[in-house]
């Protein structure tokens, strides 16, 4: 609908407060960055090629070589709050400057940000053999916001100093800081350089912090990405300046056409470091720029990325398109936010999520992995190890220390405890013939964990591995001697405690007390798990823990008592089931793994490979007390049988050891020199 014609007798005016000041610049900003990233923006927008900031004990100076005011701009634009340069028809800037730029400013409120920090701004300015200066006091101004409330006249009128002390553009003096916050230069220079795309060369524009300029070095994360993803040709510098990345990959930029059918292209760049660590916090973002200057501090927490590559990633991503002219302001007020529910921006949200983010996830592991194995190899002593092995066991123990290297570790004594635990726990899988076990190990925390409990059975294991193994020999052998009737009570007394009886990879439960013969109900105390009268009545021989990732059950069965597979399916389906409802309640655990093993004196007279199938599909299985003590005894002979391997395992963790203290005591040196 077409806006009506204003009647020249309207009884209706709309009026602007000078109180909208407090709103629009005094409070609006809430760091000294984003204050100064302002004042650059003005003079980039001024033309000027040089910028100079200068910090003092409780003043800060921003100079710049741009094109200045006459009184006549100094009322009309600076000191007139909301002016917009880009849509002033007597502006000779209008929508490009006579250097050709695309003008940052937009919304005419920037120079306000200067009373966030400070309490008294003096502004010095020439153009066209005029020479003006001025000072704007916080406190004077708060004063007509006062009186303005007071029926008193709402208008402020800086104060006029007698000579402006530049020839040429315009220089602020914010005295009176209010911000206690870091003003260093080297604080200020690297907040500064990542607020900006700017490029000395390309742009013919520099920005100095007494007396240096800033430049991408300043961004301090340049020289420690591994792996680069830049976005189209035109952002290849980038790639340029990542000199220690080992790999760099262009994506394509373009993200669709406009209305006449150009293509619309976003520029910039995304990385991942070596460790989390080479990124501070806050910097562990990707920030979206337009016209070269910040608009929103982070993309990726639009994703919501749990994944561990997160941690590693920082990014840039210039879209100019948000910021078109034409279009509505797609920025926030305080030009460090954009609409987030804007058209614009969920458009450039899905390419980046579908396009730029889910390849990074896809290609980063495989990337760190291939990185992973080049460093393990070029520790001698685990080369040597992994020369050592053939076959499928030399791939499998190459992938093992490739994931090693791309964990993150407090510190080298943390890695080298692990490599120690692997290389134990690699070697009793291999033993087993069980190395696809590794597969299954992805995060950090599981895999320290499991390679810790495979690297030693008691204390004593890592250093006396072959005498654990010949003391759990004897053991299968007292068992093996006892009279039958007396084995159950025997294995029971045992067993709990050492579930390798069992299984010879399951060494150790995972933080979780033993319960022996007590029915659900009482093992979980004060759970309501919603178990029937049946279920919470059924008796439930459980040793319950973890145990290669899954809960076990045991039911162990009188020797001389004789039972029926389907009598044994029945009972497990139970214990299964409640066991299932218990976890629920207790951790919210969904069809946890739960495996039910029936340990009976005789095999059951209808056991064959039908109902055995039929139990597997339960989640459970039979082993009589002779089966159970023959294999552990089999498995064991196998042990033993590799102990002249022990010795040579035990020689590489040594060695490991030492090169690892003589690295350290070479870092010593080279810190003291």
């Amino acid at each position: 609908m077409a806006t009506p014609p204003i009647p020249p007798d309207s009884p209706f005016k709309m009026t602007v407060s000078l109180n909208v000041l407090n709103h629009l610049g005094i409070n609006l900003y809430s760091n000294i960055p984003a204050v100064l990233s302002e004042l650059v923006a003005n003079a980039y927008d001024a033309d000027a090629t040089k910028v100079k900031i200068s910090i003092g004990e409780d003043e800060l100076v921003v100079e710049d070589d741009g094109v200045g005011m006459t009184i006549e701009e100094i009322n009309g634009r600076f000191l007139h709050v909301g002016y917009d340069k880009r849509n002033d028809a007597h502006n000779p800037i209008g929508k490009k400057t006579r250097r050709g730029r695309l003008p940052m400013g937009r919304k005419g409120i920037g120079k306000l940000s200067v009373f966030s920090i400070a309490r008294q701004v003096e502004v010095h300015t020439a153009k066209e053999g005029q020479r003006h200066a001025f000072v704007m006091a916080l406190d004077a101004i708060k004063e007509q916001i006062a009186n303005e409330g007071k029926n008193k006249p709402g208008d402020y009128y800086p104060v006029p100093l007698p000579g402006a002390s530049v020839d040429r553009g315009t220089k602020l003096v914010l005295r009176d800081l209010k911000k206690q916050s870091n003003k260093t230069a080297t604080f200020l220079r690297r907040r500064l350089a990542r607020r900006f795309a700017f490029q000395a060369e390309r742009d013919q524009f520099v920005v100095e912090i007494d007396g240096k300029p800033i430049g991408l070095d300043d961004r301090d994360y340049f020289k420690k990405i591994q792996f680069l993803w830049y976005l189209g040709e035109e952002s290849s510098e980038y790639a340029k300046s990542a000199i220690n990345a080992v790999e760099k990959q262009k994506i394509d930029n373009v993200i669709g056409v406009d209305e006449k059918g150009q293509p619309i292209k976003i520029t910039g760049w995304i990385g991942t470091v070596v460790q989390p660590g080479d990124i501070e916090e806050q910097d562990n973002v990707i920030v979206l720029l337009a016209r070269k200057k910040l608009i929103q501090e982070d993309v990726l927490a639009q994703f919501q990325e749990a994944g561990v590559y997160a941690d590693y990633i920082v990014g840039e991503v210039n879209a100019d398109f948000l910021d078109a002219d034409e279009q509505e302001d797609v920025v926030t007020s305080d030009r460090q936010r954009i609409q987030e529910d804007d058209p614009r921006y969920e458009r450039l949200k899905v390419f980046l999520r579908d396009q730029v983010v889910a390849r990074i996830r896809r290609e980063w592991t495989a990337l760190r992995l291939k990185e992973g194995g080049k460093k393990a190899r070029s520790n001698p002593v685990l080369s040597v190890w992994l020369d050592s092995h053939e076959g499928d066991n030399k791939k499998f123990a190459e992938k093992m220390l490739s994931k090693i290297e791309t964990f993150k570790f407090s510190d080298e004594a943390s890695k080298l405890e692990l490599y120690k635990a692997s290389i134990l726990g690699f070697e009793r899988l291999a033993l087993k013939h069980s190395l696809s076990r590794l597969d299954e190990l992805e995060g950090q925390e599981d895999f320290e964990a499991t390679m810790s409990v495979l690297s030693s059975l008691d204390d004593l294991e890592a250093a006396h591995y072959h005498q654990i193994v010949k003391s759990r020999l004897d053991v299968i052998k007292t068992l093996e001697q006892r009279l039958p009737t007396d084995k159950e009570r025997a294995i029971q007394d045992y067993l709990f405690e050492h579930l390798w009886l069992l299984d010879p990879g399951w060494e150790r439960a995972t933080a979780v007390p033993a319960i022996i013969e007590e029915s659900v109900k009482t093992a979980f105390a004060g759970i309501d798990a919603g178990l029937t009268p049946e279920e919470s009545s059924g008796r439930v021989d459980i040793r319950y823990q973890k145990v290669g990732g899954e809960h076990v059950i045991i039911e162990l069965k009188k020797y001389d008592r004789k039972v029926t597979m389907f009598d044994l399916m029945q009972q497990i389906d139970k214990y299964i089931g409640a066991l299932q409802k218990c976890l629920h309640a207790q951790f919210g655990q969904h069809e946890p793994p739960i495996e039910a093993i029936c340990i009976v004196g005789h095999r059951p007279s209808d056991y064959n490979d039908r109902t055995k199938k039929m139990m597997a599909e339960q989640g459970g299985r039979v082993i009589t007390y002779s089966e159970m003590i023959a294999s552990a005894q089999a498995a064991y002979t196998d042990y033993l049988a590799g102990d002249r391997k022990v010795s040579r395992i035990t020689q590489v963790v040594e060695q490991l050891e030492q090169h690892v203290l003589e690295q350290q005591r070479q870092a010593a040196l080279v810190d003291a020199s």
